[in-house]
């Protein structure tokens, strides 16, 4: 839980700080909160389109979650 405070201390004071989101999505599905895990991926990738650790993350919920 302090970890994601972390994340989000850094995330408000970077909003472009794409590596933060997708280290805020591995904890979140290491908490099995896929969901949010997933919506950080998609943010880390939409602030950073070639950012590939965030779409491999992504894959791997979505083939999770048969998709």
């Amino acid at each position: 839980e302090a970890a994601l405070i972390n994340f989000d201390f850094a995330i408000k004071a970077s909003p472009d700080y794409y590596q933060a989101y997708k280290a805020k999505g591995l904890i979140l599905n290491s908490l099995g909160n896929k969901k949010k895990a997933l919506d950080c991926f998609n943010k880390a990738t939409k602030i950073n389109p070639d950012y590939a650790d965030a779409y491999h993350c992504q894959g791997s919920i979505l083939s999770e979650w048969g998709k």
